[in-house]
């Protein structure tokens, strides 16, 4: 459909891509390979990027509704 996607293997390589580059969406988990949040890589760009920040969808396979609740005060879109 034209979308151009990229990947990043973990927190510091997605912190630096969404530094250097503008991106639309985020797909990322809530639970990283390499111990890295989501959600903290969420707040990170929020914090960097204001208004600028993409959208962040978080996926989890191990949300509780505690989490699901945090994320959407934090503003990850729902």
């Amino acid at each position: 459909d034209g979308h151009q996607v990229e990947t990043c293997a973990d927190i510091p390589s997605a912190a630096a891509a969404l530094a250097s580059r503008a991106f639309d969406l985020v797909l990322t988990d809530l639970c990283l390979p390499d111990g890295g949040d989501g959600l903290a890589l969420f707040r990170q760009s929020r914090e960097t990027l204001g208004e600028e920040a993409p959208t962040f969808v978080i996926l989890t396979a191990y949300g509780t509704v505690e989490s699901a609740r945090e994320a959407l005060r934090s503003g990850v879109y729902d």
